[in-house]
């Protein structure tokens, strides 16, 4: 892993120095550890103790698309703890919070995963299942988290750009979802 980190750190950044990119490796790192500690103690945060730490900005625009009666789309990336976002979406907006999670080959880690997600209610939808869930109608609305963090497992059919000096797949599926539904999308 060690390698991968400092190879994607010198193809993203040529012109850093070796110094420069052992700093932002370490940076990474110690984020990293970071994010693993708290999402460790998300098996027992608190509501209270969410709220305290992530919020959730301009709210009007979530209240207003609610009591509009329109599902909304949020893509949301890998900045800051997207697993306390993914968490707080269960009880801090009066949409249903729904996120795709890949599932993931060990049964248990797939498992805890879906356990700290869903502990205030966001539900959670295999990304394989992402189209059986848009084809039926729903009774109230939708906060959709679209996880930005994932390369599309097929690669083929993605839209690919280069990013940090690397030719990067992205996924497409979230415009098209958004005219399905007829749903705002919101960056978050």
């Amino acid at each position: 892993r060690k390698e991968v980190v400092f190879t994607n750190l010198r193809k993203s950044f040529p012109s850093k120095s070796e110094r420069e990119i052992e700093n932002i490796a370490k940076q990474y790192y110690q984020n990293l550890c970071d994010l693993l500690v708290e999402n460790i103690k998300l098996l027992t945060i608190s509501k209270g103790e969410v709220q305290k730490r992530f919020s959730y900005k301009n709210q009007a625009v979530f209240h207003e698309t609610f009591n509009l009666g329109s599902d909304m789309i949020v893509p949301i990336g890998h900045c800051g703890n997207w697993e306390m976002a993914a968490l707080s979406a269960g009880f801090e907006l009066p949409q249903q919070g729904i996120s795709f999670y890949r599932q993931q080959t060990t049964h248990h880690f797939n498992k805890l995963i879906k356990r700290i997600r869903g502990r205030f209610g966001l539900q959670l939808v295999a990304d394989d299942k992402t189209r059986k869930l848009f084809k039926h109608q729903v009774d109230k609305p939708r906060m959709i988290l679209f996880p930005g963090d994932q390369t599309p497992s097929n690669t083929e059919a993605a839209h690919w750009m280069e990013f940090l000096n690397q030719d990067t797949p992205v996924h497409k599926g979230t415009e098209r979802i958004a005219k399905l539904i007829n749903a705002p999308v919101y960056f978050g």
